[in-house]
């Protein structure tokens, strides 16, 4: 019997279908939270602290640094990222916009 290959899911569209999460909502905290695994990844591997320095000052779990370092998502908080991103001295701001597909969506309800 063959093994399962598993293929990884490169995009945050590709992680939402694989996970049956079909609504605008969904798919957007996936999308979020994919952006800020990239922006913590990032933020650690050019703050050149070591994994004991990231888990000393963030007070996360050793297993999750490692995880965040190397890009993951599954299993890792916003508050996990939040503490990693603020050990390396990153600031993180967000910007309000309009989603193009949200006016589509409410032309029906006005």
């Amino acid at each position: 019997m063959k093994a399962k290959r598993n293929t990884p899911l490169t995009n945050s569209k590709e992680i939402s279908e694989a996970l049956g999460l079909s609504s605008p909502g969904d798919q957007s905290l996936v999308d979020l939270k994919a952006q800020i695994s990239a922006l913590a990844t990032r933020a650690v591997k050019k703050s050149g602290l070591s994994l004991d320095d990231l888990v000393t000052v963030s007070g996360v779990p050793r297993s999750k640094v490692t995880a965040i370092r190397n890009g993951a998502l599954a299993g890792i908080s916003f508050e996990h990222f939040w503490r990693v991103l603020s050990a390396t001295g990153s600031k993180v701001s967000f910007r309000l916009g309009k989603i193009p597909s949200r006016t589509k969506l409410n032309r029906g309800h006005e």
